[in-house]
């Protein structure tokens, strides 16, 4: 098993807010980015939780996770 997935199994799903949700490549704005990247120290590959003001929701995965920001890939919201 890999490191990532060892650690996306012993912690619960991170959630992570999203202006508008849309299914496939998202970008986080730069709180957002920043707290996963430096604070939570998630490496892509992780899944979270996105959602919006609005209430809705929808699971997705870290695709990229660099300086320049965070990539979600995103499942159809629901």
């Amino acid at each position: 098993m890999s490191a990532v997935a060892l650690r996306a199994m012993m912690r619960a799903m991170q959630r992570v807010f999203v202006e508008r949700l849309a299914q496939g490549p998202v970008g986080l704005a730069e709180g957002e980015a920043g707290h996963l990247r430096d604070v939570l120290r998630m490496k892509a590959g992780e899944r979270v939780e996105a959602f919006d003001a609005g209430g809705s929701v929808a699971l997705g995965r870290l695709e990229s996770v660099t300086k320049r920001g965070v990539v979600l890939a995103l499942e159809a919201p629901r």
